[in-house]
This record gives C-alpha cells, sequence and structure tokens, in this order.
C-alpha cells in the first residue's frame, strides 16, 4: 500500500530510490526518479500518454481479433472502422507521449539529479536503442540494401493490384466492383508510399555509402554518369502524355459542350483488344488465335481450354473480359502521365542527391540541405 497524507502505507519515493537492479546494469537504479517526474509536467504527461496509447493500441487489436458482442465479427465493415479508429487514436496519442518525452529531456532533465540512474542511462546508450529499433537496416546492410528493398516490394505490390483486379483468383469477387475497386487501390497506395521510401533511401545511399572508387565505371557510376539522359528522357514522356492525354480530354469536353459529340477525337486501344482477342473474344473482328475459327489454336484447343472458356469469354452478361474502348484508353494514358511524372520527380532526386550541375557540392550540405537538398528532391530550381 502506497503511503497516504496519515503516513500510513510505503513511500513511493523510498521504493524506487530502493529499487536498484541486481547486476548493477542500470546503474544507481531509480534513484532521483520520483523528484524528476514530480517536477516535471511533460515527464507525468509523456507516461500518461505513452500508457494510453499502448491501452489503445490492445483494445483495438483486441476488438478485431476478439470481438466481445456475438454478432459484430459478421460485420467486417464496422469491424474494420473500430480497429482503424482505435489504432489512429493510439498513434496520435503515442507521438503525443514522444513530443512531451522530448520537451522534458530539453527543459526539465537535470543531468546532476538524475546522475548513473535509468534515464541518464537511456540517453548515454541512445545509440545502441536507435540501431536496434533500425535493425532492417542493420540486416539488410546499407541505404542501397533498403532502396532495393523496398524497390521491390513497392513493384510486387503494384503487380498484386493489377492482377487482383484484371485477373481475380476467387469465383465471385469479380461481381462486387466496390470491393475490386477498393482492393486495387488500396494496394497501389500501399505500392506508392513503399516506392516513394524506395527512392529516398536511394538518394541517402548515394549521399553517406556511395563510394565513387569502389564502384568506378560499374552500373551504379553509369547510371550517375548518364543522369541527364535518363532525366530528360522520363520529363520527355511525361511531358508528351501530359498534352496529349489532358489535350483529348479538354477536347472531347469542349465538343460535348457544343453539342457536337460526333466531333471527339476517339482512339481504340487496339493493342489491347488485339491481346484479348488472341485470348478469345471475337467482338473485336481480329482473326487471331483462339478469335480464328479456322486457326490451329482454336481448333487444337476445343479439348484443352478450361470447358466454356470461349462462351464465357464472348457472353455479354459475363464481366470475365469487359469489352474495352477509347475510354478505357484515356484512363491508361492518364494513369501512365501520374507514373512517370511521380517517377521523374524520384529518379531526379535520387540521381541529383550528391550533386548537379546547380550545386555540385550537395552531398556535403547532408540530406536536410533546406533549399536544393535532396530531401527536397533536388526539385526547388528545375536544372
Amino acid at each position: 500500500m502506497y503511503r497516504t497524507n496519515f503516513g500510513i502505507g510505503h513511500s513511493i519515493k523510498d521504493l524506487l530510490e530502493t529499487h536498484i537492479p541486481p547486476g548493477g546494469r542500470l546503474g544507481r537504479g531509480h534513484k532521483g526518479l520520483y523528484d524528476t517526474i514530480n517536477n516535471s509536467l511533460h515527464f507525468q504527461l509523456g507516461l500518461a500518454l505513452a500508457s494510453l496509447g499502448v491501452i489503445t493500441s490492445l483494445v483495438a487489436q483486441h476488438m478485431y481479433s476478439l470481438p466481445a458482442y456475438a454478432f459484430i465479427a459478421q460485420d467486417f465493415t464496422t469491424q474494420a472502422a473500430l480497429y482503424t479508429h482505435h489504432q489512429y487514436i493510439a498513434g496520435f496519442i503515442m507521438t503525443g507521449a514522444f513530443a512531451h518525452g522530448a520537451i522534458f529531456f530539453i527543459r526539465d532533465y537535470n543531468p546532476e539529479q538524475n546522475e548513473d540512474n535509468v534515464l541518464a542511462r537511456m540517453l548515454d546508450h541512445k545509440e545502441a536503442i536507435i540501431s536496434h529499433l533500425s535493425w532492417a537496416s542493420l540486416f539488410l546492410g546499407s541505404y542501397l540494401g533498403l532502396y532495393v528493398h523496398n524497390d521491390a516490394h513497392g513493384v510486387i505490390t503494384s503487380l498484386v493490384a493489377q492482377h487482383m483486379y484484371s485477373l481475380p483468383a476467387y469465383a465471385f469477387i469479380a461481381q462486387d466492383f466496390t470491393t475490386q475497386a477498393a482492393l486495387y487501390t488500396h494496394h497501389q497506395y500501399i505500392a506508392g508510399f513503399i516506392m516513394t521510401g524506395a527512392f529516398a533511401h536511394g538518394a541517402i545511399f548515394f549521399i553517406r555509402d556511395y563510394n565513387p572508387e569502389q564502384n568506378e565505371d560499374n552500373v551504379l557510376a553509369r547510371m550517375l554518369d548518364h543522369k541527364e539522359a535518363i532525366i530528360s528522357h522520363l520529363s520527355w514522356a511525361s511531358l508528351f502524355l501530359g498534352f496529349h492525354t489532358l489535350g483529348l480530354y479538354v477536347h472531347n469536353d469542349v465538343m460535348l459542350a457544343f453539342g457536337t459529340p460526333e466531333k471527339q477525337i476517339l482512339i481504340e486501344p487496339i493493342f489491347a483488344q488485339w491481346i484479348q482477342s488472341a485470348h478469345g473474344k471475337t467482338s473485336y473482328g481480329f482473326d487471331v488465335l483462339l478469335s480464328s475459327t479456322n486457326g490451329p489454336a482454336f481448333n487444337a484447343g476445343r479439348s484443352i481450354w478450361l470447358p466454356g472458356w470461349l462462351n464465357a469469354v464472348n457472353e455479354n452478361s459475363n464481366s470475365l473480359f469487359l469489352t474495352i474502348g477509347p475510354g478505357d484508353f484515356l484512363v491508361h494514358h492518364a494513369i501512365a502521365l501520374g507514373l512517370h511524372t511521380t517517377t521523374l520527380i524520384l529518379v531526379k532526386g535520387a540521381l541529383d542527391a550528391r550533386g548537379s550541375k546547380l550545386m555540385p557540392d550537395k552531398k556535403d550540405f547532408g540530406y536536410s540541405f533546406p533549399c536544393d537538398g535532396p530531401g527536397r528532391g533536388g526539385s526547388e530550381l528545375y536544372h
């Protein structure tokens, strides 16, 4: 029992002062901690918020995995919403906890009062703590490893998004367009974040770990030597896609607004239609592979292909192979515009991280140099 105002029970201060862990690895243990906590509102806030954040995160996990109500487990939307809601709250609270911890160390921390106790030992070993938290960096060896790792996972995630949408593995999920669109968007968002991290670590690698002598005339050196050509080609592709795609959209919208829809410029996606035709769709008029009734693939494949494949592909009520047209052509080129522009910015930021014609010694100013540093993608002044 803790000591009350009437002097009954044990003193928390005495308990903390007496508690010295065996082995001496934590020095004087908790000595001085009682006064430090009592004299710092930020320390108290940090502890309270950290505790509340952990509890909130545990609540989110347990509400999702061990629902207390009989029927809530069947309502997946509510389950997901509750989980996300509580995890968001936990994230904000934990951020506040560490913010108040930082303020405490700046304003209220007294080195003499906390000599060789838990707080002092924590500050003395902060490098070890941080390095253990960043175990992934240690495991992968360098920022180049993180770049390659994130790059590969970003590409894989984007491919997963595309294939889950265009080639669904489950029998009935293709009929649920909301779920399909949500899955596609979800995985593309993840891919975008991972790819951004990949290029950020690529930039850090070129600043901190890249050794010109060790990499003389290899792939990395050649890439840096030809960065102007790489960036200019990406720039050209982005400008071409931007002007032509948006120009077509503007032209077609104006024609519709003027009441002359027949003057729209509508381009058929013939290459994509050819691919669908090769897989058996006959509505486009291509005479190739499975869409050619006289071809060897059609005749030889009747006993090989899945039963009813050609009927399913060509049936109007089935969405297995959606009929594609000019709208799909425009949308895909609009997506390509976004992808190429994003890639241009990220590649330019990574390749110009060490230096550019405008600022050759950029690498000597650190990652977070505010004007034209790699943290800004080297893009404040486009050169």
